[in-house]
């Protein structure tokens, strides 16, 4: 949702991972959300390399955060994208420079503690991009320290908050195909009661079995 919303909006945006294993979703989202697009407004594209980049899975880990926060030429600091095409040629990239062209950093993961890499490194001494998160719920109590110091801008707490946004979306773009946000996140919710029931009734049947 936040992908889509950004490429209502038309802004760029260039994804990187430092977990190889989130390789294949960097493609493969931006693409389906810009079919959702191109469907409901016939007659218009959203493009690779102009609206989106995917520059794929980055090792290095903390230094390659701390190489992008104080590299002078980022485009020569990633090379190229993940389909070997050079920066150079992006339109994407044309006025990307520095850290300081870089208005807002999404950062979305199910691992604890990978925001507090951003929050450290992702940042110069005279400029910090605008931070927003999105993260499993069992890392949402980590998540409201940085929003509420105010170093987080914005923060999706898991499916909940992935569903709230696109409900938003859907207010805002009367239009907009519904998604499968309502669908899991009702199942979720509904996996959560059958684990009380489950629990419940464990606990129900071990205390008669001490009565007994």
């Amino acid at each position: 949702v936040v992908i889509e919303h950004l490429m209502r909006r038309r802004i760029p945006i260039a994804f990187f991972s430092l977990y190889v294993l989130a390789e294949p979703f960097l493609q493969a989202i931006p693409e389906r959300v810009a079919k959702r697009l191109e469907k409901e407004f016939p007659g218009e594209r959203w493009e690779y390399g102009k609206d989106w980049v995917n520059l794929g899975f980055r090792p290095g880990g903390y230094l390659l955060i701390q190489q992008i926060a104080k590299s002078e030429n980022i485009v020569e600091l990633f090379g190229k994208d993940a389909l070997g095409t050079q920066l150079t040629e992006i339109e994407a990239f044309s006025h990307v420079k520095t850290l300081k062209q870089i208005a807002f950093l999404g950062e979305f993961t199910g691992l604890a503690g990978a925001f507090d890499v951003y929050v450290q490194f992702f940042q110069s001494e005279e400029y910090r991009p605008k931070f927003g998160h999105g993260c499993t719920s069992i890392t949402v109590p980590e998540a409201f320290i940085y929003l509420d110091s105010g170093q987080l801008h914005g923060l999706l707490e898991g499916i909940a908050g992935a569903a709230w946004y696109s409900s938003r979306l859907s207010g805002i773009f009367p239009d907009r195909a519904p998604d499968e946000a309502l669908l899991i996140n009702t199942g979720l919710g509904v996996a959560h009661l059958v684990i009380i029931v489950f629990i419940l009734l464990g606990n129900l049947s071990l205390l008669r079995r001490r009565s007994s």
